[in-house]
């Protein structure tokens, strides 16, 4: 009996001892591997597109009066969102934030901002849930 109680207690050690070191270097869950990290794509530096979206009492003729007055061509019209895109010819980095903020400034407009891409990275394997029952 004794010797059992012995043998039952080393395997449970060297089990236990197992399981440990086969964990060891695991410090992210799948999960937190997996997961799809946001990063930001370069654009060209000579010119920008902007995303404006306009106050609602603003008029086709509105529009178009401050396009041209900041130098600015309307590219597209995003309507599920209500924006603009507009591409401004400025040059410099220092040139466009001076442009967005005096385009923030304008009574027209509601929000201006950079038209950035953003993407994701590659997710390499999404989960799949099946249902309970077939």
């Amino acid at each position: 009996m004794n010797k059992t109680i012995k043998t039952l207690f080393t395997s449970t050690v060297i089990f236990g001892s197992a399981m440990l070191l086969s964990a060891c270097g695991h410090s992210q869950t799948p999960a937190m591997m997996n997961a799809p990290q946001m990063f930001r794509m370069q654009q060209a530096a000579t010119s920008q597109e902007l995303l404006v979206r306009f106050t609602p009492a603003a008029s086709r003729h509105d529009i178009e009066v401050f396009s041209a007055r900041y130098g600015l061509q309307v590219q597209r019209l995003i309507p599920e969102m209500g924006v603009y895109v507009m591409r401004s010819a400025v040059a410099q980095q220092a040139q466009l934030q001076a442009l967005m903020l005096q385009l923030r400034a304008d009574r027209l407009t509601t929000m201006v901002e950079v038209n950035e891409r953003i993407s994701t990275g590659p997710v390499s394997h999404d989960m799949y849930i099946s249902p309970i029952f077939n």
